[in-house]
């Protein structure tokens, strides 16, 4: 888990600005004058101060326009899935690509995973403090965790951005937040590979286990009742204003650089 972790780092500081896009970081107003840095931006000259001291101050501003982001990682048993790869293991690569991004430009940070009915807020404040959250975060035990978190009560800061990660095999009702906040989600699937021999497979969630043979038939009848609840989900969250995508076998990376580019 620590090796997607750092490939994650690498990949974000080798593309030099990240998954999202740049926004000013400058404030309207500035709380102070002090002596012009050639160097600066010619722009931030006070000529008032210039016209009654003859000498060169720039002002130097509030950074009132800092991004909040807010990053929300739904840890539950069902993620413990996968061939080669599990889903936990894909939500860990999305959560630190994006946390990474957002370090990187300079955005506020938020990372708060959320285990059955409780969301553990974090603020990493640097690299080396958001590799040890995130390591943190990879050893969350998700057997047997299953979603219960009532969004309605998630505290935000003002005008964030909150990004869900998940497989979402549940409702969460987004609705609300997404009145007070730039709410986005990243769907995590599995596509499904047919086995002719009998498996016992177990429910992560309920620990329930089962026999049956996961044939082309077995799986096109998981695949269409998962499809018609992401539909439902989805029509939803438009009607809300809220943002998604999903990745399934595509390299994440790429997945996520087009669907930020693009917001």
């Amino acid at each position: 888990m620590k090796s997607i972790i750092l490939r994650s780092k690498k990949r974000i500081l080798s593309s030099r600005h990240g998954l999202f896009r740049s926004q000013s970081q400058e404030g309207l107003e500035f709380d102070e004058l002090v002596e012009y840095d050639y160097q600066s931006d010619a722009k931030k000259i006070d000529w008032h101060s210039f016209a009654r001291t003859g000498k060169l101050y720039q002002k130097r501003f509030v950074n009132e326009q800092a991004r909040q982001i807010l990053i929300a990682p739904i840890l539950t048993g069902s993620l413990l899935f996968g061939y080669e790869r599990l889903l936990s293991h894909k939500v860990l690569e999305v959560v630190s690509l994006l946390s990474f991004s957002a370090l990187l430009g300079k955005d506020q940070l938020h990372l708060a995973p959320i285990i059955e009915d409780r969301a553990h807020l974090y603020h990493p404040k640097n690299f080396l403090d958001l590799e040890q959250r995130l390591q943190e975060i990879s050893k969350i035990t998700l057997l047997g965790k299953a979603f219960r978190f009532d969004c309605a009560t998630f505290f935000a800061y003002p005008k964030s951005m909150i990004i869900f990660v998940g497989d979402f095999l549940y409702e969460p009702d987004l609705a609300l937040l997404a009145t007070k906040h730039d709410v986005v989600c990243i769907v995590l699937r599995q596509s499904l590979i047919p086995f002719s021999q009998p498996l016992e497979m177990v429910d992560n969630i309920t620990l329930h286990k089962r026999g049956l043979t996961l044939g082309h038939k077995a799986i096109r009848h998981y695949t269409s009742k998962r499809q018609a609840h992401h539909q439902t989900l989805f029509q939803k969250w438009r009607q809300a204003g809220i943002d998604y995508t999903v990745i399934e076998d595509e390299p994440i990376f790429q997945k996520l650089q087009l669907f930020f580019g693009r917001r």
